[in-house]
């Protein structure tokens, strides 16, 4: 039985013995059609992988700008607490992390409790009241500390 089904398959094989038979081999519009999918292929393959890395670079960025964020809030809180005073002027500044230098804002926002005010902390890599945040950070400051002797 296995025997038979082996000469089926052989009988339905084509053999080329003539090396320049027509029935041999691929055509040239053959080739060419297999090559140009294989190039559509490995070109949306490198521009999934040029966007994975332009994702990653965002991310990587916004998370240094989150830590600027973060150590201006580390900043004005310690401030707060040794001074027991509320920021009423916008104030910012520049960090360089990572060797690439970091623009951040603090805006002080009077809220409806007294004693009481927000400040809200953006950060961008660009210089500039327009810039566009990368990292945005609020925290309350308050006047009910009291201050070490």
């Amino acid at each position: 039985m296995r025997w038979a089904a082996f000469s089926l398959k052989l009988k339905t094989m084509k053999i080329c013995n003539p090396p320049h038979s027509r029935a041999c081999g691929f055509t040239l519009v053959e080739v060419l059609v297999a090559v140009a999918i294989v190039a559509m292929a490995v070109t949306g393959i490198l521009v999934a992988m040029m966007r994975q890395i332009d994702g990653t670079a965002y991310l990587r960025d916004k998370m240094f700008a989150s830590y600027v964020a973060q150590n201006q809030m580390e900043l004005a809180l310690l401030a707060n607490a040794n001074t027991n005073k509320l920021p009423t002027d916008a104030f910012s500044g520049s960090e360089e992390i990572a060797g690439k230098k970091w623009y951040w804002q603090a805006q002080p926002k009077n809220i409806k409790q007294p004693g009481v005010t927000q400040l809200a902390i953006t950060v961008s890599d660009v210089e500039g009241k327009d810039a566009p945040p990368l990292a945005n950070l609020d925290v309350l400051l308050d006047i009910y500390h009291r201050t070490q002797p």
